[in-house]
């Protein structure tokens, strides 16, 4: 009776993960502690552009990988085990199309304290269309930036092509220090607005 019971809520507790599965939007693996699918979501086969479960079972995930991020992707399989939730993003490969930028969060399915080699759970989401928006916002930020520094620029003949000049050497160096090119470009965009007093000062001054 006992053992029935067991296998009565193994099958509930599979069923209701199914469920789960089914109703996210994003795609889900899970891997074997070797990197191995063991499972893919009807979301995966369609991210990687697969027909059929049995085409990515026992696929190094690793592979899907775009080469210059496999190295990363694999350290990140590993550190799952000691830090449980390991979050990155990569570029990843469709089967017929290529790359594409993805959002990776890769976390222990069993967090017991006695699992040294648990499977994990991948979650993929295509993040291409984010990328693109945040693309044009930060064009469309850096234009009102540009329009302010002409404006400066404007109420001073002397200086003209001055403050993108500044703005420019700015992120040369910020990007020769190996800061990252968020950083570079935040600090670009500060350095072209340093003169943005000269708004404010009377033009016979």
């Amino acid at each position: 009776l006992r053992r029935t019971r067991a296998e009565e809520a193994l099958f509930q507790s599979e069923t209701h993960f199914r469920t789960l599965v089914a109703a996210c939007p994003d795609a889900i693996v899970e891997t074997d502690p070797e990197g191995r699918i063991v499972f893919a979501s009807d979301q995966a086969l369609e991210i990687l552009r697969f027909e059929s479960s049995a085409e990515l079972t026992g696929r190094d995930l690793a592979n899907s990988v775009s080469e210059s991020a496999r190295a990363e992707f694999i350290e990140c399989l590993t550190r799952v085990v000691a830090v449980e939730v390991v979050h990155m993003d990569c570029a990843l490969l469709r089967r017929d199309t290529g790359p594409f930028a993805a959002e990776i969060i890769a976390s222990k399915l069993d967090r017991s304290a006695t699992s040294e080699s648990p499977r994990v759970i991948v979650v993929i989401r295509d993040i291409t269309e984010r990328n693109r928006a945040e693309a044009r916002l930060n064009s469309a930020r850096f234009e009102i930036v540009l329009r302010l520094a002409l404006t400066m620029e404007y109420r001073d003949d002397a200086t003209a092509g001055h403050l993108q000049r500044i703005g420019t050497y700015c992120r040369l160096l910020c990007e020769r220090l190996g800061i990252s090119p968020e950083t570079c470009e935040l600090y670009q965009w500060a350095a072209t607005l340093h003169d943005i007093g000269k708004l404010d000062r009377k033009s016979v001054v």
